[in-house]
């Protein structure tokens, strides 16, 4: 008998990492431009609209990521975001 997903298949799936900003083609984020950076049009608190392509297999993303991936990407900080207290 099969049954629909349980309280424990969404656990995981809440807990399932962020997507990050990489090319899962070359599994780097070495050959990566970033096209653009947007706020969510349905507004999601710490997350922000991402796309950006790779120069070396030529792959092409879009996706939501989180505010911290942006900043690790491009490297800059923004201040009061990620830090605490």
């Amino acid at each position: 008998m099969k049954t629909g997903p349980t309280f424990g298949d969404a656990e995981k799936i809440l807990q399932a990492p962020a997507p990050e900003i990489h090319c899962s083609e070359c599994n780097t984020a070495e050959y990566l431009t970033m096209e653009s950076i947007q706020a969510l049009s349905a507004k999601k608190d710490g997350w922000m609209a991402v796309d950006y392509s790779c120069g070396n297999c030529e792959s092409y993303y879009a996706h939501d990521v989180s505010v911290e991936a942006v900043m690790a990407f491009t490297g800059v900080h923004l201040p009061g975001v990620g830090a605490s207290g």
